[in-house]
């Protein structure tokens, strides 16, 4: 495990270091609090390995002192922002008085909120055109 990571893939994004940010290939960004970022790169970076307690307290918070209660914190906000970011978020599996995992997620047909909006968006502009076209014909007949 090493401190000096400045980018990680995490999913489909790129965790960028240096700019607090997750990145994707569209240019997007989500910014994140800086330690919570820290700790999403170790956790991505050991993707379905146990990283014990003292060495995310060593990374994250380098030479400040903290009590195991901060990374239980950060840990807690991690998940509480990845679940409301993302469709289907990795888990982070508290393995009881060891350390955590981080578990991708499940692969869904699900889409991301953003494809959701889009594909119900979609649906609704096909009904509009098809009602209007209905309408037309309608008037038409009457004619």
């Amino acid at each position: 495990m090493t401190a000096d990571v400045k980018s990680t893939d995490f999913e489909n994004w790129q965790i960028n270091l240096d700019l607090f940010c997750l990145q994707d290939e569209l240019g997007n960004e989500i910014f994140m609090q800086p330690r919570l970022l820290k700790l999403l790169s170790i956790l991505s970076e050991n993707s379905n390995q146990v990283v014990s307690r003292i060495d995310l307290i060593d990374l994250v918070w380098d030479d400040v002192i903290v009590s195991e209660d901060s990374l239980s914190k950060a840990t807690f906000d991690l998940r509480n922002f990845l679940n409301e970011r993302f469709a289907n978020p990795p888990d982070i599996e508290t393995i009881r008085k060891v350390g955590y995992r981080l578990k991708p997620g499940k692969k869904t047909s699900k889409g991301s909120v953003k494809t959701k909006v889009l594909t119900i968006l979609k649906i609704v502009a096909y009904l509009v055109v098809i009602g209007i076209i209905i309408i037309l014909v309608i008037r038409g007949l009457n004619y």
